[in-house]
């Protein structure tokens, strides 16, 4: 009998060039140019766990992105396990810093450079090519199996959301599994103990009808770009910490093991400087960086714009300028709560005069802890 490493390890070279051809596939769920590429992203799934002899195989249909649903159920008395897991990637841009081919999938010194490489599809089809060594030395998985693989992760999960509010019958399970994660070092397992929850949205401030010279009125009218500017550097104090009131109300302190097990992690992990590229380090004080990034609620200015951006200068004082913020948020915080918290604050930084929207907001996830003596979560440890 041949052993499901054994499987792995004799197939190595046939399961690389899947990964590679899965990769290859521009699933970029935010831009709608990229629908048809997302929809042949989940028709390869469907193909591959058909051909596995998943018993049940079906591409859901929805307002935007197909949910790719799939069951094995092998014996009712065992229990049932929901593999999670995504299939779109973000966008590229911005493409001058790519040193190769975002969806050309090249490997450099070991690794595999592509979008989504690393978030998440080597996950999700390093899982299915798993499921097949297991099937290939026992003939079927040792538990009930429902397999979700969406196509909106990088844009909130709007239908996901839906669909499992239709199906909650006929997709209940025992214990999720969430392959959207990885180890705290190569060959090094580990184990995600929580996920933050999110939210966000884009600010659009207005100063007036039309942008204007800076000579003729520069010194009489607000700026856009000043008024924006101002607004996102009140969103944080000197120290790091988000400075909007009420944010860190309902964050539950780290318990001193908390502490110890993030501690753990980051040693075997790495330096976050290191790992990151960043030069140096920054964020709330009185937490380590592991602390920060991986327990503590944040808030992250991702993105502004306004005015004259093109090559050489334009005396312009613009009259429109944008933001977009994500936060990520921890245990026992409300993304509803956050987000009108968010809102408020935007109201007392903006001057009397000035128009202003929180818009586009972000689909809202909330925060998860899993409970230590969960059964999955000590029976995959052990």
């Amino acid at each position: 009998m041949t052993t499901a490493t054994e499987y792995l390890a004799a197939n190595e070279a046939r399961f690389l060039d899947e990964i590679i051809e899965f990769l290859k596939i521009p699933s970029v769920s935010t831009d709608s140019a990229y629908k048809a590429d997302v929809a042949r992203s989940a028709d390869w799934i469907v193909e591959r766990l058909t051909g596995l002899g998943v018993p049940q195989v079906e591409l859901v249909q929805t307002a935007w992105h197909p949910i790719v649903e799939a069951h094995w159920r092998v014996d009712p008395a065992k229990k049932t396990v929901l593999v999670y897991g995504h299939y779109d990637v973000q966008p590229v841009d911005p493409i001058e810093l790519w040193h190769s081919d975002p969806f050309g999938a090249e490997i450099r010194d070991g690794k595999i450079y592509a979008r989504g490489s690393a978030d998440m599809k080597i996950n999700l089809v390093t899982f299915i090519q798993a499921l097949e060594a297991v099937i290939e030395e026992v003939g079927q998985p040792p538990l009930n199996l429902i397999l979700v693989f969406e196509g909106e992760e990088e844009v909130g999960s709007s239908s996901l959301k839906k669909h499992l509010t239709d199906h909650a019958d006929r997709l209940a399970c025992d214990a999720v599994l969430n392959l959207d994660s990885g180890f705290p070092a190569s060959g090094v397992p580990g184990f995600g103990v929580s996920l933050k929850g999110g939210t966000g949205g884009q600010i659009n401030i207005k100063t007036g009808r039309s942008d204007l010279h800076s000579g003729m009125y520069g010194a009489a009218v607000p700026n856009a770009n000043q008024i924006l500017a101002s607004l996102a550097a009140s969103f944080h104090t000197p120290d790091g910490k988000v400075a909007i009131a009420g944010f860190y109300d309902d964050v539950i302190e780290l318990t001193d093991e908390e502490k110890a097990e993030v501690a753990h992690a980051a040693a075997i992990s790495g330096d976050v400087l290191e790992m990151s590229g960043a030069y140096t380090y920054w964020g709330e004080a009185g937490y380590t960086p592991a602390e920060r990034a991986g327990a503590r609620p944040t808030l992250d200015i991702n993105g502004m714009w306004g005015g004259f951006t093109g090559e050489g200068a334009k005396t312009v004082t613009p009259n429109e300028a944008h933001l977009k913020l994500t936060c990520r948020l921890v245990a026992n915080q409300d993304p509803d709560k956050i987000r009108d918290l968010i809102i408020d604050h935007i109201g007392k930084h903006v001057p009397p005069g000035i128009e202003w929207e929180f818009a586009a907001r972000m689909s809202m996830s909330k925060p998860y802890i899993i409970p230590r003596d969960n059964w999955a979560l000590q029976t995959a440890a052990a």
